[in-house]
């Protein structure tokens, strides 16, 4: 299904009963990710997946905008548009900054936020300088052209893939590839130079809960996440797993959701 925001036509899946879960997809992602882990919440909730504009099966007009204010119009569009309430959300990676950015924008409609190891770098650049010498060795990688070693980077700062993840099929990985293109060209600064309103998310914390996962704990993405969580007063949830683990394991990612949830009343 599509639905028209603008200058993107966004592809959405929807599927079970209940109260409404959108997860939101990272970088080199797609509703193809998680599609195992929707098997297993739609049990549990009615599940919302999408691909975020100029990805996957979404396609935009010449001149659509891809900063933060037009990926949070698209979740906020969805919600808005198919007249969903109390809905939870479900960030993954650079997925969980629009996850944020959507329940500051449309707070009235958000009954939680799970991210789990999101790139929220601003907060750490104090602490780990050499962070933003590796954001400009890779926007200068990419303006060069070398987009295999932009790969390479990338792929080394998110860490291993669980070994007993599935294999992913031909068709996957060259939607992969040309999903990595337009992260690296139009998305990479974007999520890389995200600056939370940190006040507003003190206030809300408890509508905020954040995971990492305990086989990439030195990342900068589980710093980030981990340092957020401190900073606005929210709770961090370990869990067994690899910066891939709803697509690695989706049943345990699946299980540290729902348990978390629970938890919540929800």
């Amino acid at each position: 299904m599509y639905l028209r925001n603008g200058k993107a036509n966004i592809y959405y899946e929807r599927s079970g009963h209940g109260q409404p879960l959108l997860i939101v997809h990272g970088a080199i992602e797609g509703t193809r990710y998680f599609k195992e882990l929707v098997e297993i919440l739609r049990d549990y909730y009615e599940v919302f997946t999408y691909d975020r504009r100029g990805n996957g099966r979404s396609t935009c007009e010449d001149g659509a905008d891809f900063d933060l204010d037009a990926q949070v119009s698209d979740a906020a569009a969805l919600i808005e548009g198919l007249e969903l309430e109390d809905v939870i959300l479900v960030g993954h990676s650079a997925g969980g900054t629009i996850a944020l950015e959507t329940f500051r924008a449309i707070s009235n409609k958000i009954a939680h936020v799970i991210i789990y190891e999101t790139p929220i770098y601003t907060l750490i650049k104090d602490e780990k300088p050499e962070l933003y010498e590796w954001v400009g060795k890779m926007i200068a990688l990419r303006d060069a052209g070398k987009h295999k070693e932009v790969a390479k980077e990338f792929a080394m700062s998110i860490g291993t893939m669980d070994p007993r993840a599935r294999k992913k099929e031909s068709e996957e990985k060259a939607m992969d590839r040309e999903d990595f293109k337009h992260f690296i060209t139009y998305e990479f600064p974007v999520f890389s130079f995200y600056e939370p309103n940190v006040e507003f998310f003190k206030l809300n914390s408890d509508y905020i809960s954040v995971m990492v996962g305990d086989r990439s704990m030195d990342s900068n993405l589980s710093w980030a996440s981990q340092n957020f969580a401190e900073v606005i007063g929210s709770k961090v949830y370990h869990v067994a797993g690899y910066h891939n683990l709803p697509y690695d394991l989706p049943l345990d990612f699946a299980v540290s959701v729902l348990g978390i949830l629970r938890y919540r009343g929800l």
